[in-house]
């Protein structure tokens, strides 16, 4: 079943990848995002929530634990709609030219999940 879910979501990244995302690049960047339309960077945010939803079913209908990265993402992340996130991760690339290179998820985790963990501690 595992495999049947990876194939279903990879199947599903590799029909939303138009553009700069068709690149033959397995880590999204800042180049690619850069380069993409807003409706290409809208779909691989909806994809990685759509992932972070699979995993947490999957944990929860086989009695596993919720993969932590996805739960820490989605918990600060919920309050975000994915045009806000959009706008946040464009702004870093921009606040950063030098970082181009930098993968979008260690944007969104640096930039989105990070703060609010510093917050969380006593």
């Amino acid at each position: 079943m595992r495999n049947v879910i990876r194939s279903f979501v990879a199947g599903l990244c590799l029909a939303a990848a138009t553009g700069a995302w068709a690149q033959e690049k397995l880590v999204a960047d800042g180049e690619a995002w850069m380069q993409s339309s807003e409706r290409e960077r809208m779909a691989f945010l909806v994809g990685v929530t759509n992932m972070i939803a699979v995993e947490k079913a999957y944990a929860q209908r086989k009695g596993l634990p919720e993969p932590p990265a996805g739960a820490l993402l989605a918990r600060q992340t919920g309050d975000l709609t994915v045009e806000e996130m959009s706008k946040r991760i464009t702004r870093w690339y921009e606040a950063n030219p030098g970082q181009r290179k930098t993968p979008v998820m260690k944007v969104v985790w640096i930039d989105m999940v990070r703060p609010g963990l510093a917050k969380e501690k006593p």
